[in-house]
């Protein structure tokens, strides 16, 4: 007895079996996707951390000494040493991690300086009383500390980093 087997079984299983075969190369390549997905997202995770941990550090420093110098430029032996720009050059790291404004802001802030210390060597030449010139470093340095603020706080949500005080507490 030999039984006969309707055309449509053949094209149904063969179709069964393609959609089998494609369903679980999609479902292979969706995973596979979503884990190289997550690694580089780790990575790139870590990497900000890095450089931006350096960069906080960094940046805490100057903010410091520019605020310091904000209060007391003047002593009573004569005008403090002005804070040097700071040296990004020692930070390791993919710097392309970083936005592009944000890395632009980090740079500008030796420029920042720069103009700074144009406006308070123009001051002094032109005042001889050490009000002025009190006055206007410590409103120059004040934006210094303010930028350096910014900064820091766009580094902290960007890399997932707390604040550098916030580990004193």
């Amino acid at each position: 007895m030999t039984a006969v087997v309707p055309l449509w079984v053949p094209v149904a299983t063969a179709l069964a079996g393609m959609g089998g075969a494609l369903g679980s190369q999609f479902l292979s390549h969706y995973f596979a996707a979503r884990r190289e997905k997550k690694a580089a997202d780790k990575k790139l995770a870590s990497e900000r951390a890095y450089i931006g941990s350096q960069l906080m550090i960094i940046l805490a420093g100057f903010r410091v000494q520019c605020h310091e110098f904000s209060r007391f430029p003047v002593k009573d032996d004569g005008i403090l040493p002005r804070p040097k720009a700071p040296d990004f050059s020692r930070v390791k790291g993919d710097w392309t991690v970083l936005d592009g404004v944000l890395q632009l802001r980090i740079h500008r802030l030796a420029f920042l300086r720069t103009q700074h210390e144009a406006r308070l060597d123009a001051v002094f030449e032109e005042y001889t009383d050490g009000h002025e010139y009190r006055e206007t470093a410590s409103d120059v340095y004040q934006k210094l500390v303010g930028e350096c603020d910014g900064i820091i706080q766009e580094l902290s949500t960007l890399c997932a980093l707390p604040s550098p005080w916030s580990l004193d507490e």
